[in-house]
């Protein structure tokens, strides 16, 4: 469980009698229980904006129309019938922030690329807190070991990259954290992982089947396989009408789910990328092994 949840659990448990007759409130900002909220709606227009993509769901029909109202003997928020389109719309919007942007093939090349460096820097990367003690000692953890460590989290931030590359320059004999400054550096000039092989399927059965086969392909057949990096994306509307409550004039309460709406299909991509520097491939200094994997990926779509 991470120190977020843990956190959050033991607020609750202190708190369980706060917020009686007002469960509604839990679905404003963070909602578990349909996934509408006002954060969705903020960074989903801030971002649409910043990238240029249009979208159709208007946000004050949807606040005009909230109500709360009483379901199953718990208040939930509520919308008017006449907006079910809309919400649809909210749904469909995530789904293509997330295949334009958030899911984008250079973006998610960048976040493994970051991965990988951290990984590196883990084992010689000290990070510094105060545990609180009488003698003000300073303590040391690693950066996995921060993650289980609130002191030690809080004291993580942006700026972690360029203090490894920091780091590194003063500890030369760090081999990790040598890999990992060059790494970040290929970051600034834009040498960033390239993809080699990608396929689509319409199907999250066959997306999870082909994932397994290909990482143990990959993982049993090249020799080299840390030259390789596997992802797997999946595109979907994450819309449960079960739980999306609306309401008609007479407010006579129905699920979403009783509209007949249609989602938008499953779609999931594999990706496969390669992680040596642009010019190996440009230049064609790669190993006759590593040219065979990368004709493999190319026509492995017939064999999968």
């Amino acid at each position: 469980m991470s120190p977020k949840t843990n956190m959050l659990n033991s607020f609750l448990q202190r708190n369980s009698g706060y917020l009686v007759g007002k469960e509604f409130l839990y679905e404003v900002v963070a909602n578990k229980f349909n996934d509408i909220d006002v954060d969705k709606w903020d960074y989903f227009t801030r971002d649409c904006h910043g990238l240029g993509i249009q979208h159709g769901f208007d946000l004050w029909r949807l606040l005009e129309t909230a109500q709360v109202i009483e379901w199953k003997g718990e208040l939930h928020i509520a919308y008017r019938d006449k907006v079910s389109t809309d919400i649809l719309e909210l749904f469909h919007t995530r789904t293509m922030v997330h295949m334009k942007a958030c899911q984008h093939k250079t973006i998610k090349a960048v976040e493994m690329m970051i991965g990988d460096a951290l990984q590196y820097a883990n084992a010689d990367f000290q990070v510094d807190y105060d545990f609180d003690s009488a003698e003000n000692e300073v303590q040391h953890t690693t950066l996995s070991g921060a993650l289980g460590n609130m002191e030690a989290y809080l004291q993580l931030n942006d700026q972690v990259t360029e203090q490894i590359k920091l780091k590194s320059k003063g500890n030369k004999n760090s081999k990790s954290l040598r890999k990992a400054r060059k790494l970040l550096e290929r970051l600034v000039v834009r040498d960033i992982y390239s993809v080699i092989f990608e396929i689509k399927l319409r199907s999250e059965r066959k997306l999870n089947e082909r994932m397994d086969e290909i990482e143990l392909w990959i993982t049993q057949k090249i020799e080299r396989s840390k030259w390789l990096g596997v992802h797997m994306v999946q595109f979907e509307d994450k819309l449960n009408p079960p739980y999306v409550l609306v309401y008609d004039k007479q407010k006579r309460i129905e699920s979403l789910a009783k509209m007949r709406i249609r989602k938008r299909p499953f779609e999931g991509c594999i990706r496969v990328y390669y992680k040596g520097k642009k010019r190996d491939r440009k230049r064609g200094v790669l190993s006759k092994e590593m040219e065979g994997h990368f004709h493999w990926l190319r026509t492995c779509r017939a064999d999968f």
